[in-house]
């Protein structure tokens, strides 16, 4: 691209000379030497502006000596006068028209170098400079997911491992069932929830283990639905990005003494994927996070993955708690269900 840019910048500075004929007739060596003759001191000026003065003066915020060396050089427009004036006796038919156009010729030739080279310059620092911007927010956004996955790991695993004790301290005969389901949840976080993006089909799965593992343990005053309409085969998701939800109707929702019910909607259509969670609630909901690892964990995920395409609502009510989340495969449909 660079090489491109440098061919179109001297196929510019090299065609000027066509807009620029010697207003009378003069022998062609002089007209070389008031044309030609500079260009060569113009191209050591563009690349010497390019390569070293810019880069590593102006960049450096050493204004003022790279004016300094900028007006140095602007003898290269008066090459041609002075050259033909201490060589009179090479060019005795050079009128004076002629010199008053090399003068003009070299400064505009010179002026043009001067904006081509600056300009590339600064445009390819620019450019540099946000590509580096651009590649250092991207790892700053893995690593921050890469912090995220890390965080969800030990949460998911204290509360099963206390789950799987619950039921092997009350002899229960599902416990080594718990114990297989809970090995097919390992796999998935040793291995899926790495990725940055899993078959939709794949988070279901394991929700639906978690909802079983769940089901082992509450009592039957508790009511579990959970709807799926749509091919969850067909999109791609970030792991465990549904799960968090699951958990904390689990969490909060859930009454030993009480009816109480969990409802778990899945609609995958072919603008979006909607996810709702309802439950009661039988404990404070911190909605802000601050002592909800799970909801603040998916909260700022959905912020890195899905920037402009999302929508997530919370309703936290007093006795009933709903989370109502949207995700769009294209800003075009974000903004048009917005409406």
């Amino acid at each position: 691209m660079e090489f491109a840019i440098q061919l179109i910048a001297w196929a510019i500075i090299l065609s000027a000379p066509i807009f620029f004929r010697p207003p009378v007739d003069v022998p062609a060596q002089a007209n070389s030497f008031f044309v030609i003759f500079p260009s060569l001191f113009l191209a050591a000026f563009y690349f010497g502006n390019y390569y070293l003065f810019i880069p590593r003066i102006l960049f450096r915020k050493r204004i003022v000596l790279y004016v300094l060396i900028v007006f140095a050089c602007t003898p290269i427009i008066f090459l041609p006068e002075l050259f033909v004036k201490f060589n009179s006796g090479h060019f005795p038919s050079v009128p004076l028209e002629m010199r008053d156009f090399g003068r003009l010729s070299s400064t505009v030739f010179f002026l043009l170098t001067f904006v081509i080279s600056s300009s590339i310059a600064v445009i390819k620092e620019l450019f540099e400079t946000w590509d580096k911007n651009q590649r250092a927010e991207t790892e700053k956004v893995e690593a921050e997911l890469a912090s995220l996955r890390l965080q969800v790991n030990p949460h998911f695993l204290f509360n099963t491992l206390y789950n799987i004790y619950y039921l092997s301290a009350n002899k229960s005969d599902n416990a080594p069932e718990a114990i297989l389901k809970l090995s097919d949840m390992m796999r998935f976080l040793m291995t899926d929830s790495q990725k940055k993006y899993i078959p939709l089909k794949k988070e279901v799965d394991y929700i639906q283990r978690y909802i079983d593992l769940q089901k082992m343990r509450i009592s039957e005053k508790t009511t579990v639905r959970f709807v799926i309409v749509g091919d969850t085969s067909s999109r791609q998701i970030a792991p465990l990005l549904l799960f968090p939800f699951v958990e904390n109707a689990f969490k909060y929702g859930v009454s030993s003494h009480e009816e109480t019910s969990i409802y778990i909607g899945l609609l995958i259509s072919d603008t979006m994927i909607q996810f709702e969670v309802t439950n009661q609630k039988f404990q404070t909901v911190d909605e802000s996070g601050r002592n909800n690892i799970g909801l603040k964990n998916v909260t700022n995920r959905l912020q890195l993955i899905y920037p402009r395409l999302h929508k997530l609502e919370i309703t936290n009510e007093k006795k009933n708690f709903n989370v109502h989340l949207r995700i769009f495969y294209s800003e075009e449909h974000c903004v048009y269900n917005f409406l």
